[in-house]
């Protein structure tokens, strides 16, 4: 099954997002009780852009694995995209609980960041993505991201952050 998945997530990175969902698609049927099928396509349902069918893959993977940690991250990085805050707070939350892993970290706080920036809580934004910058400190779009907030907070540091962001750029 391993094999069929990797299959799977190649053609899905050379661009043939379809076929890689229906490839996959095939496995869950032939497999309805490994995670990872449904964790793999989910991601492929994010690729394309399909939020709502994403939320059902990694619904179906953290319910035969509780412990995986990258189904409840994607699933919460989903439902924050489809503006659903109450359960996206609680798959975060999970992976916040389950895990040390930086980059997991980083992206829990970044999204928990957009959370709370949705909800008009510009202060816990900045905190969150803090925490999200702290944890993945190379990652400049979450520097970026960080530097657009304190700006819109009024605070000037902003720029720091922001031309931190740009310094692969002019490098």
């Amino acid at each position: 099954v391993r094999k069929e998945i990797a299959q799977a997530l190649a053609c899905a990175e050379e661009g043939e997002l379809v076929i890689a969902e229906a490839r996959l698609l095939g496995l869950a049927d032939d497999h309805p009780e490994v995670a990872a099928v449904f964790l793999a396509l989910g991601e492929v349902r994010v690729r394309r852009g399909h939020d709502e069918g994403a939320v059902e893959a990694y619904g179906r993977a953290v319910n035969l694995a509780k412990d995986a940690v990258d189904g409840w991250l994607g699933l919460g990085e989903a439902l924050v995209r489809l503006r659903r805050p109450e359960p996206a707070r609680d798959a975060l939350r999970r992976v916040l609980a389950g895990t040390t892993e930086s980059g997991l970290l980083g992206r829990a706080h970044a999204a928990r960041a957009q959370l709370a920036l949705a909800a008009g809580r510009a202060g816990e934004s900045v905190r969150e993505l803090r925490k999200a910058t702290e944890a993945c400190p190379r990652d400049r779009g979450m520097a970026a991201e960080l530097g657009r907030a304190l700006l819109a907070a009024g605070d000037q540091d902003g720029w720091r952050w922001l031309l931190h962001a740009a310094q692969d750029l002019v490098e």
